[in-house]
């Protein structure tokens, strides 16, 4: 199961004690705990724990335990102080690094509400650039609320993932809807997605390369691309197949080769991904080689070494750039191929996850 953090960041500072500010805050936080338990018992393959921060002359866990909205209580925030709005950031930045440490941990969903500007800004920018730049911070959700007419809203949207995903709550009582509606709308749909991210949309190429330097490896005599309709009838439509870009085989004996897929966000080589990237997509990437595995072993026997010897074969790649992350999916392309040198590398895929924890 996938855990999703969500954690509330509360200014307190004494200008929230104001015109009902922090009181309608906290009405509206103990109204989203039922809609929050709603989501949460709808979404069985991801595991939702809310926190909270607050910020006054410093920062602090408010809620510090990571707990589900099943047992979640909400206690009243107070108010006074001045809007140390950058510590609350840094107290963010500071879990993320113990977040990575965990696996199966989603990025989390970050809610900043404030009713004026941080004490600082030079500080804020330093700290939100620190959160932002975080390998988990980046793919953050981030919302923001900005309560009554002196909060600082281009503060708030800097923090927003999306300009839209700042909130207006210049009418004080608007303060619940927003709430309500990142606790149920935002939350649902966040669930539902990382519940099920692998979207598919139209079929597009999305490399085109040149063959010189590669050799395929001989299958009975025939090149291994060749063997793709191989491995679709072996899984037959199962997602693991997905793992296997399909290559445009009408071009199988030219010096070009295309690969094509139905996954939908950005494309990124291995390389170009960021450590952290890196880690999770071997991991994701052993646990479908092990799943294929499994699967392999419960053939007929007299299947399973022909079938096993195909794909251990097209698990072959001539670099570890030839592993893609095609929005959340990975992907090979060039599978089955080698360098065409006298001692071509070779497991570069199995040695790489089976170093992985």
């Amino acid at each position: 199961m996938k855990t999703l953090h969500f954690i509330w960041i509360a200014d307190c500072s004494g200008s929230m004690n104001h015109s009902q500010k922090i009181q309608t805050l906290n009405k509206a936080l103990h109204s989203s705990i039922p809609l929050m338990r709603e989501v949460a018992d709808r979404s069985p393959l991801i595991d939702v724990r809310v926190r909270a921060i607050e910020f006054s002359n410093k920062a602090e866990w408010h809620i510090s335990q990571p707990t589900p909205p099943r047992d979640l209580v909400w206690i009243d925030l107070k108010t006074g102080g001045r809007t140390n709005m950058s510590m609350a950031l840094d107290l963010i930045t500071a879990e993320l690094d113990q977040l990575m440490l965990q696996p199966n941990t989603l990025p989390p969903i970050l809610i900043l509400i404030s009713d004026g500007q941080p004490e600082n800004r030079h500080l804020f920018e330093s700290s939100l650039k620190a959160l932002i730049s975080h390998p988990l911070g980046k793919r953050t959700y981030r919302y923001s609320i900005a309560i009554g007419e002196d909060a600082n809203q281009e503060v708030l949207r800097e923090f927003a993932g999306k300009p839209e995903w700042m909130l207006d709550a210049r009418d004080i009582s608007s303060i619940t809807h927003h709430i309500q509606w990142i606790s149920k709308d935002v939350l649902e749909t966040i669930t539902s997605y990382e519940s099920n991210p692998y979207q598919v949309g139209p079929r597009r190429a999305f490399f085109t390369g040149n063959l010189k330097g590669l050799r395929p490896l001989m299958i009975g005599g025939v090149w291994a691309v060749q063997h793709y309709h191989s491995i679709l009838k072996i899984f037959n439509q199962d997602p693991l197949l997905k793992l296997f870009a399909e290559p445009d085989l009408s071009h199988l004996y030219d010096k070009e080769i295309a690969y094509f897929t139905t996954h939908t966000g950005p494309v990124q080589s291995f390389s170009q991904l960021d450590q952290y990237d890196q880690l999770e997509t071997l991991r994701t990437l052993k646990d479908k080689v092990q799943t294929i595995l499994t699967f392999i072993r419960q053939l007929p026997e007299t299947d399973q070494a022909s079938i096993r010897q195909l794909i251990e074969q097209s698990l072959e790649i001539p670099s570890m750039n030839e592993l893609y992350l095609i929005g959340r999916q990975v992907t090979l392309i060039l599978w089955g191929f080698q360098m065409d040198s006298f001692r071509p590398p070779s497991r570069l895929l199995l040695n790489a996850i089976e170093s992985i924890s």
